[in-house]
């Protein structure tokens, strides 16, 4: 009697359970069905160049963190980037290759992608990201699933816009830099420069002087790329580490210049070098640090 007794009360209390019992595969089935529509929108949002709309997916919490290649970022940090980036932006469109979901409790999912993306900017320019990897984790609070952790990395380069070449001829438009050229930053300094054919480049000369004694001096070699249709510039000034730059015209009479490793991103390099014909004998080039001018330097040219 007491062992059926025992056994008709685990049987109750078994049925009890089944009847308002949800297994783990269930609850991660369902997660992963919600993410995988929030997923959908992020895409969608992505393609339009939506910066509000992207970060309403991102929880602003003290633990929140993105990694970029190499890069570690709060969400204030990610808030800015992409605000700065998306602006921009004409349009990137994303093509994934293959996705993975997996519930790892019942109030998180692990989204991880292997995609491909092309980025056109504004200034007509394009970036291939390819492969490049993308991993979210999601957090479900007060009923809405957000990226509580991403991570993004792979590799992405330059690629060539045929219809900005047709509009924009790099290797004539850079030939407006030969010549001899000199610029007075103040009164006491005088730059001279000079930029003569080499190669299928260019080659520059330059040289600061005060009070008619040079204070720095270096050299230039300027070589078109023509998968990125761009110049890379190698810079040597004595005494000092040799640097590379990317150069490209914007339009018929503008260029921009940026350190070599930021390139892919405009946006975000915290130096920038703009400038301008104002004639065939003179231009003016504009420093930015933090997008701010710092310094504007006239060239003229002379013979």
């Amino acid at each position: 009697m007491k062992t059926q007794r025992i056994i008709s009360i685990l049987l109750i209390t078994w049925l009890g359970l089944g009847s308002n019992y949800t297994s783990a595969s269930t609850i991660d089935d369902q997660n992963i069905t919600e993410v995988k529509g929030v997923v959908k929108q992020i895409y969608q949002i992505l393609e339009q160049v939506n910066a509000e709309a992207y970060l309403a997916f991102t929880a602003d919490i003290p633990d929140f963190r993105y990694n970029f290649n190499g890069n570690s970022y709060n969400h204030q940090q990610v808030s800015e980037i992409v605000r700065s980036i998306f602006k921009t932006l004409l349009y990137q469109k994303g093509t994934i290759i293959s996705e993975n979901y997996s519930g790892l409790d019942k109030s998180l999912v692990l989204y991880t992608a292997r995609t491909k993306w092309l980025v056109k900017f504004k200034d007509q320019t394009m970036l291939l990201q390819d492969p490049w990897v993308v991993q979210f984790l999601f957090k479900k609070e007060n009923n809405q699933w957000k990226i509580i952790s991403g991570h993004e990395s792979g590799t992405e380069k330059p690629v060539a816009n045929h219809e900005l070449i047709q509009k924009v001829n790099q290797v004539q438009l850079h030939k407006k830099l030969i010549g001899n050229w000199v610029e007075k930053n103040n009164k006491d300094t005088t730059v001279f420069l000079t930029i003569s054919p080499y190669g299928t480049g260019l080659m520059g000369n330059f040289r600061y002087e005060t009070h008619g004694k040079a204070i720095m001096e270096g050299k230039q070699l300027w070589g078109y790329d023509k998968g990125l249709d761009r110049f890379i510039v190698s810079e040597m000034v004595k005494g000092q580490e040799n640097v590379l730059y990317a150069s490209w015209f914007t339009d018929q009479n503008k260029s921009l210049m940026l350190f070599y490793n930021n390139m892919n991103y405009p946006a975000m390099a915290s130096y920038k070098w703009v400038m301008e014909f104002l004639s065939p004998s003179e231009f003016k080039c504009i420093m930015y640090q933090n997008d701010k001018p710092v310094r504007t330097e006239i060239y003229k040219k002379i013979k």
